[in-house]
């Protein structure tokens, strides 16, 4: 009876710590983040100053981002990012002539690291939490990203997961390479990975719902630089940087590893008192 008692701690122990490996709660971060510097009148100029403006610069309904979804799933990170961009009447593919290439203003790739630092400016207390002077060059310092292969394409797509730990920030595209002129809206965001870092093999592939405006990353954690994180930041804009998403959640303890913890102790205890017994 006892040994059978012993048998069914463990696999209830067990049980609890398979059943928490393999879902956490999904994390929501609604979109507060400004961030970036807006150029007024010749982006090129000297004179361009930092734009009190909403959020999203120009239409929200073709490029305001909403929030993004965070969840982890048998060590896989899966973020959707909810936003109009990606939706059939949305910004993806719109204003061709905008661009140096002519293909419009695309998709941008995913970012993500281990810390949320983004750079808040010491003598003002209008950044928070807006972080309206937050770049690519003064912010987080991102691990991975996401190279989306044709991010100029309405549906499901693939592309490249990479590290980028050591290959630094100046890798990274900001809007000054896609948008020409005096097109260009909020400079110094990062857009897309520009150069590669190394490559983590067999993590391809992203999702579109152009339905419900919804685009969708996974990332198999083991082996990253987020294999063991606390924490997980992430980026992500359209290559105009109309609007930009950036947050940080945090990593949930598995609390199977409680029920896993207790039930040993259970079967410690169960097994010096049958020692003692015998």
């Amino acid at each position: 009876m006892k040994a059978q008692m012993i048998k069914s701690g463990l696999a209830l122990a067990v049980a609890a710590l398979a059943s928490q490996a393999a879902f956490a709660a999904p994390m929501t971060v609604e979109d507060e983040y400004i961030g970036g510097i807006r150029w007024l009148g010749n982006p090129g100029a000297a004179s361009g100053t930092v734009s009190a403006t909403p959020d999203v610069i120009g239409l929200a309904s073709e490029f305001g981002i909403e929030k993004a979804v965070l969840e982890i799933v048998n060590g896989v990170l899966n973020i959707a990012i909810h936003t109009n961009f990606v939706k059939t009447t949305g910004g993806l593919g719109k204003y061709p002539a905008a661009t140096l290439d002519g293909k419009g203003i695309g998709l941008g790739d995913l970012f993500l690291a281990d810390a949320w630092t983004p750079y808040n400016d010491p003598a003002t207390t209008t950044d928070d939490p807006g972080f309206k002077k937050d770049t690519k060059d003064n912010g987080t310092d991102w691990d991975l990203a996401f190279k989306i292969d044709d991010r100029w394409s309405k549906t499901s797509g693939t592309g490249q997961w990479y590290d980028i730990t050591g290959v630094g920030n100046s890798a990274i595209l900001d809007p000054q390479a896609y948008m020409s002129g005096t097109e260009r809206y909020r400079n110094d965001q990062a857009v897309a990975l520009g150069q590669d870092g190394r490559a983590i093999r067999n993590q391809t592939g992203y999702s579109i719902d152009a339905t419900n405006g919804i685009i969708s990353f996974s990332l198999n954690l083991a082996g990253t630089a987020l294999a063991h994180a606390k924490q997980i930041a992430f980026h992500w804009t359209m290559t105009c940087a109309n609007d930009v998403i950036e947050g940080e959640v945090s990593v949930p303890e598995p609390a199977g590893l409680g029920l896993f913890g207790l039930g040993l102790v259970g079967l410690g205890l169960l097994s010096k008192r049958k020692a003692k017994q015998a």
